[in-house]
């Protein structure tokens, strides 16, 4: 008996199969085509960095992430990354990877006019494509680049990065599966739009950032 009851439990646990290509939305193909870098490599690196499965059985970068010392912390709004960010960086602990595609503040904040600007979603994912743009001049090999994006002084963390960035491009192209488990999976029960400028509650600081000039930018998709 326990064990039928435990069988049923795992079983339970999953939905469905998904064995077909993934549509990489919109904001990623807008991303890899202004600097070129191809959209399921963009896309892939960003799946390796946050992936998250969906209440809808897809499976999606989500770009509300962030990574301190190894533990991941996903969150509802840009507003609630922010804040975390924040607080943390006040407190001095600077390395923290943030969005969808997992950029460090402590290494590469520099390349942001502020840490609103290094939470929002499409200057993120645009950061981390012109990332990956100077790592292939250098190497003239995609994966390669994508290891180095990880981990350029750990030859061995590059390459198990690199190993599961396959893995996700076999997924994006529906020659492998993916089963989706119902642990820590993100409720989406509509579409969800970025607008690039968005109104927060951020502090008056960094309201800049979020005013009516920049409300006026054009929405993209980072999921649909």
């Amino acid at each position: 008996m326990q064990k039928l009851l435990f069988c049923a439990l795992l079983a339970s646990s999953f939905n469905a199969t998904a064995q077909k290509p993934i549509e990489i939305p919109k904001g990623y193909q807008v991303i890899s085509e202004r600097y070129q870098v191809p959209v399921n490599i963009l896309f892939g690196v960003a799946l390796n960095e946050s992936m998250a499965p969906t209440t809808d059985n897809r499976i999606f970068p989500w770009p509300w992430s962030a990574n301190v010392e190894g533990k991941s912390y996903r969150f509802n709004t840009r507003e609630e990354l922010y804040q975390f960010a924040k607080e943390l960086i006040s407190t001095g602990t600077t390395s923290i990877d943030l969005c969808a595609s997992q950029i460090n503040w402590k290494w590469n904040g520099h390349r942001f006019k502020s840490l609103a600007d290094a939470v929002d979603p499409a200057t993120c994912l645009e950061t981390s494509a012109v990332i990956l743009k100077s790592l292939y001049q250098d190497t003239n090999d995609w994966i390669e680049a994508a290891g180095l994006y990880h981990n350029p002084s750990d030859s061995k963390k590059a390459a198990a990065y690199k190993a599961r960035l396959r893995y996700k491009l076999d997924l994006i192209s529906g020659k492998k599966p993916y089963t989706f488990s119902k642990v820590n999976q993100v409720n989406t029960t509509k579409q969800v739009t970025l607008d690039i400028g968005a109104t927060t509650k951020t502090d008056k600081s960094q309201s800049k950032k979020f005013n009516n000039e920049e409300r006026a930018k054009k929405k993209i998709i980072l999921i649909q």
